[in-house]
């Protein structure tokens, strides 16, 4: 039997188009996270994340999807300000500001390593994660470039905070990933890479290239944390694929083993 506790795995294949289930087991059925440690996983398709997971209830979780995947638009059925399907903060909304007036432009770049499941962030506005938390994002697939933009209001503190599970950053023995902060012509923070658990960006809106870093441990650890597995996973087609001469996803999935994983 396989041993993942407390590791991070990293599964590609390249699928033909058409219809998939993604089965995830724990024979215990109280998944990865939360009794033995802080668990989850990632499945994406080509950068676009299909499911996050790894908090059951039940031996079992299930995803069906089709390939190449389309990322639905967010969906909040409960109110809850979170994303029904993968359970992210609502993306931060701007519309009622005017880029250059009220708000200024956020963008923050993201190359994951090889082990993207062990990559997470969370914004705050203020000078750090005592304040009201604005935007986050994570875990995600491997070896990829994710971009994510916002107008952010302006005359205003932000705190970003960069989680790497492992400790490691996102260079150099995973793979050589960073990340980069910057609004519209203004590098905030240039490529960054090697850091430990986590990175602490504390910056300005209008930017004037003036920034703070910190890379004490925040208190308390962030549940955005993730790892995996004690489990099983078998992925299967669920109708007749499409020819193999027609174009072909590429599916990754992302694990991190909690401290029971078998």
């Amino acid at each position: 039997m396989t041993e993942y506790g407390n590791k991070a795995e990293t599964f590609s294949k390249c699928f033909p188009p058409g219809y998939y289930t993604f089965v995830f087991e724990d024979k215990e059925g109280d998944g990865v996270c939360c009794y033995h440690g802080e668990g989850s996983y990632v499945l994406s398709s080509e950068g676009k994340i299909i499911t996050i997971g790894g908090e059951m209830t039940s031996p079992q979780e299930t995803a069906v999807f089709e390939l190449p995947f389309v990322e639905p638009d967010p969906v909040d059925t409960n109110g809850d300000g979170k994303d029904d399907r993968l359970g992210l903060l609502i993306p931060y909304d701007s519309s009622s500001m005017t880029e250059g007036v009220d708000c200024e432009n956020f963008r923050l770049v993201i190359l994951t390593d090889e082990y993207g499941v062990e990559t997470t962030w969370e914004l705050f506005e203020g000078q750090d994660n005592s304040g009201t938390m604005i935007a986050n994002g994570g875990p995600y697939g491997s070896s990829f470039t994710y971009v994510v933009d916002y107008c952010l209001a302006s005359q205003k503190e932000y705190a970003l905070y960069m989680y790497d599970w492992d400790g490691r950053g996102l260079c150099c023995v995973s793979g050589a990933g960073w990340y980069q902060v910057s609004s519209g012509d203004i590098i905030i923070r240039d490529r960054t890479d090697k850091f430990g658990y986590v990175n602490i960006t504390q910056f300005v809106l209008p930017a004037d290239g003036s920034f703070e870093v910190s890379t004490k441990l925040p208190t308390p650890r962030p549940t955005a944390l993730v790892v995996a597995t004690e489990n099983k996973k078998t992925l299967f087609p669920t109708k007749q694929p499409i020819s193999m001469l027609d174009a072909l996803s590429s599916l990754d999935f992302s694990s991190v083993g909690d401290g029971d994983g078998r």
